[in-house]
C-alpha cells in the first residue's frame, strides 16, 4: 500500500474513536455505524469472523469461541473491510499467522489494510504515544503485557503495533509528506 493509502486508513480509523478512554469501545463504534454485530460459536473453529453487506444491511459476525482480545481485533478488522473495500459484499477471515514480516507480505492488500485499520482503531497512535512512558519503566515484555491488557488486545497485536510504530519513526519522511 502506498503512503497516501496508509495515512487515509489511519485517519479513517482515528475518526471513529469516540473517546480517549481505554479500551476503545469497538462494539459501540460498530453499532453507532448501524452495523449489526453477531456473536456465534462458528462450526469451523479456524474461522474468526466475517463481514457482509447486502441490500443496504451490514453485518459483522464474530466467532465467540475465540478469546476476548481476538474477538475485539476481529470486529475492528471486519469493520475495516466494510469501510475500505466496497467492491466486495462478503469477507471471511480465518486463522492467520501474523508477526513475521515475510508472512504479512503474502497476505492480500485488502487483509493488510483491514489489519492496519483494526490496529489504529484499537490502539490509536496518540494513545500509544501517551502510554509509551511505561515502556521506559519496565522490561520490554512486561511493558507489552501491560499495554496489551490496558488496550484489551493480544500481546502479539501490541508487539506488532509497537514494531510498526518504531518502523514509522525510523523511516525518512518523503518531501511534502504530512504527519
Amino acid at each position: 500500500m502506498n503512503g497516501d493509502r496508509y495515512h487515509e486508513i489511519r485517519r479513517l480509523a482515528r475518526g471513529l474513536v469516540i473517546s480517549a478512554q481505554l479500551p476503545v469501545a469497538v462494539e459501540d463504534i460498530v453499532r453507532a455505524q448501524g452495523i449489526e454485530l453477531v456473536f456465534d460459536p462458528f462450526a469451523d473453529a479456524h474461522l474468526s469472523g466475517l463481514a457482509s453487506r447486502r441490500n443496504g444491511n451490514r453485518v459483522i459476525a464474530v466467532n465467540c469461541a475465540n478469546s476476548y482480545s481476538r474477538q475485539r481485533f476481529t470486529i475492528a478488522h471486519e469493520l475495516g473491510h466494510l469501510f475500505l473495500h466496497d467492491r466486495q459484499d462478503i469477507f471471511v477471515d480465518g486463522d492467520v499467522v501474523v508477526g513475521r514480516r515475510e508472512e504479512s507480505r503474502t497476505r492480500s492488500p485488502e487483509e493488510r489494510e483491514a489489519d492496519l485499520f483494526a490496529s489504529e482503531l484499537l490502539m490509536p497512535e496518540a494513545l500509544i504515544i501517551r502510554d509509551l512512558r511505561f515502556a521506559d519503566e519496565q522490561p520490554l515484555q512486561s511493558a507489552i503485557a501491560t499495554l496489551a491488557a490496558r488496550y484489551r488486545v493480544s500481546e502479539l497485536a501490541m508487539s506488532i503495533r509497537l514494531r510498526d510504530y518504531v518502523d514509522l519513526l525510523t523511516q525518512p519522511k518523503r518531501r511534502g509528506e504530512a504527519e
